[in-house]
């Protein structure tokens, strides 16, 4: 499935703008934009798409996905055909004035912030502030109000500590960059069958590579070997599977890819630290 690009310009020229809608179905395909998305899901749940990350998105969550970066929310295909889903999105153009004024010395934090954008941040209600009062607040001003609003946004977004990266590699999608969408056919594939075997001569005739030749591309692309990649996306879906199910370890072993639960905790210790059964008893 190729991301597509998708026009902005036709809804708004203005440098903060936003699109709040209530529907039951949304049919947007898989795409990429040069604005920043700074979505806020109100009322729904199904599954995200955001670079190379698949997993499950709630109401009250906030993710921004970096310019470029291919993406998209699907409603939950349990949920009644009449359900209807509420989300807010405020869209940041990323022009060249706009990142002028994210490098002056008072915005540091809020451009660093942005610049971890690019692998997609997750960010859920903090205790502080409401991101839901924020964002609707900034949907209902104009002009220099709106954008004073959005800077403090993202100036509150900035300071918060915790929160979670979605996307292990940067995938930047271009229009004119084959390179780009060879990569991206990749991580797609890995992210629909991670929970399968994964040969090596299939993921490199995807990529219309000789094996030997497509291991030299992935590690200089994502910076990992192709193991290495495979069994990051599985350990993620492993520890996203044991805080949102009660699964037994041996299940969600297997759901993550692994025939073998020895090696499951081998490979899950090794990464984090600490056993899959001790993760879940430290997140509860």
């Amino acid at each position: 499935m190729d991301a597509i690009y998708q026009n902005l310009e036709s809804i708004s020229h203005d440098t903060f703008f936003t699109v709040h809608s209530h529907k039951s179905h949304y049919n947007v395909p898989l795409h990429f934009h040069p604005e920043i998305e700074i979505m806020y899901t109100i009322k729904g749940s199904g599954v995200r798409i955001v670079g190379d990350n698949i997993s499950n998105y709630n109401e009250g969550e906030l993710v921004i996905v970096g310019a470029n970066i291919p993406h998209v929310w699907k409603r939950d295909k349990n949920n009644s055909e009449d359900e209807i889903s509420e989300r807010i999105v405020l869209f940041v153009n990323n022009s060249e004035l706009l990142k002028a004024t994210f490098s002056l010395p008072e915005f540091t934090e809020i451009k660093n912030m942005l610049a971890k954008s690019e692998k997609g941040i997750l960010y859920r209600d903090d205790k502080d502030f409401s991101i839901k009062d924020s964002i609707l607040s900034i949907s209902k001003k104009k002009g220099f109000e709106r954008f004073s609003e959005v800077i403090n946004l993202l100036r509150k977004l900035s300071e918060i500590k915790e929160y979670d990266s979605l996307s292990l590699g940067n995938l930047k999608h271009s229009e004119a960059n084959r390179d780009e969408n060879r990569l991206n056919k990749c991580i797609e594939y890995i992210s629909e069958n991670y929970h399968s075997k994964i040969e090596l001569e299939t993921i490199s005739d995807i990529a219309n590579l000789t094996p030997n030749s497509f291991c030299r591309y992935f590690k200089k692309r994502t910076t990992k070997t192709f193991s290495q990649y495979v069994s990051d996306v599985r350990l993620n879906k492993a520890c996203q599977l044991l805080l949102e199910t009660n699964n037994n370890i041996e299940v969600i072993a297997y759901e993550s890819g692994y025939n073998s639960l020895s090696n499951f905790n081998n490979q899950f210790f090794r990464k984090f630290g600490f056993s899959p059964k001790e993760y879940r008893g430290m997140n509860k």
